[in-house]
């Protein structure tokens, strides 16, 4: 958990951005481990599946050519980056 730098207000927290039947994605701390995102989103939004859910690697075609981890756009989330996992 990263603290706010407004002193006020609650520290930012992990979280589900999105969710479907195949796919998820979450906004995290940039310097959390694949490992790290598997757990928190396997417990946050559980896959039904066997193996739960796996960080989209570099090649997956989800991604569309996009980067694995995107730096999130929203100014208070600053440090926490984007990542698409799949079932």
């Amino acid at each position: 958990m990263m603290m706010n730098p407004d002193k006020h207000k609650k520290p930012i927290k992990p979280e589900v951005t999105n969710c479907g039947v195949f796919d998820v994605q979450v906004c995290v701390p940039e310097n959390w481990s694949d490992e790290r995102v598997q757990r928190f989103a396997n417990a946050h939004y559980p896959a039904g599946t066997r193996t739960g859910w796996k960080v989209c690697g570099e090649d997956s075609r989800s991604l569309n050519g996009d980067p694995q981890r995107v730096p999130c756009a929203h100014v208070s989330r600053k440090g926490f980056v984007h990542i698409l996992l799949e079932a």
